[in-house]
Formats: C-alpha cells, structure tokens, sequence
C-alpha cells in the first residue's frame, strides 16, 4: 500500500496545500484583529476544498497509470488501486482538515488543532483495526455479541486502512 499512498498523497497534496494556504491569511488577519477576514479566509479555503473535487476525480487514472508503469506484481496491484482510490477520494476532506487546522492555528488555538489531531489519530487506529481485520481484530473478551460482529464489519485488508483513513479524516472535519 505504501506506493499507493504515494502516489495518492502526491497527487492530492499540491491542492490541498493551495486551499490550506488560507491559513496564511487567517494568521495575517488575526494578528491585524479582523475576525470578519479571518473567517472569509477560511471559508476561501473550505470553497477550493471543494472547488478542486473534479480535479481529485481527474487525477484517479492518472494514479492507477502511475501505479500500472511502476511494474508490480498483479497480486500488489490489486491491493494498490482501492488503496489509491480512498485517499484520491478523501482529498477533499483531507484539504479540509488542513484548512481548518491552519484556522485554528493562526488565531491561536494550536491546543486545540492538536487535540483534533490526536482525537483523530486514535479513532484511525481503532477503525484501522476494525477495518483491516474486521471481526477477527476485535477481541470478543468472552463476550458474545461485539461491536465487529453485531456491525457485520468484513474484513477489508488494506483498504480497509484507506477507509478507516478517510473516515477518521472526515470525523476530524466534524469535531
């Protein structure tokens, strides 16, 4: 998976990094006290998030091109394409998220960037588990009826970790 999320970050990354460079203003703002621009920045930010959607949609062939000419073995590809198509399809939330934190960051709650941060990197860790394994990496401690199981999780091996990535992406949007 690790050539995947390459190539996927690779791609992603450059408009990402566009949209979270509103977070640039945002500290400009801040530091000249005008909330009201502080918040138009960000949602300048939040608009090329979604403004650059298509382009994320564009750039899934070229990615499953770019994994296609590295010359892998069949069995590698076929783990690397649903690997690549979760975190090109996740872009947008991941551009998001750096938006916001660049918000948080430049009118000075880094705590809190960094608290999301970390709320957010756990819940990637338990759904890494969940997703990767599915049932079989939940415990059932002796008790019947688990979350994995009551849910009907299947195992999805690594794109399960793409998802679960994706998801705790998104969950860190929220909070």
């Amino acid at each position: 998976a690790l050539p995947a999320g390459i190539v996927a970050f690779t791609l992603v990354a450059f408009f990402a990094s566009i949209a979270a460079y509103s977070g640039t203003f945002v500290a400009q703002y801040y530091g000249a006290k005008d909330a009201n621009a502080c918040r138009r920045a960000c949602a300048a930010g939040i608009h090329l998030s979604i403004l650059f959607i298509p382009v994320y949609l564009i750039l899934l062939p070229l990615s499953y091109w770019l994994l296609d000419i590295a010359g892998h073995p069949q069995a590698l590809q076929t783990l690397e394409r649903p690997y690549a198509f979760w975190n090109i399809v996740g872009g947008p939330f991941l551009a998001t998220q750096w938006v916001l934190g660049g918000y948080l960051s430049g009118t000075g709650r880094a705590t809190i960037c960094s608290i999301v941060s970390v709320v957010g990197c756990g819940l990637n860790i338990l759904l890494d588990v969940l997703f990767i394994f599915g049932p079989a990496g939940c415990p059932s401690l002796g008790i019947p009826g688990t979350f994995a199981t009551v849910l009907r999780i299947p195992e999805m091996g690594v794109e399960g970790a793409s998802i679960a990535t994706m998801l705790s992406c998104i969950f860190s949007c929220i909070l």
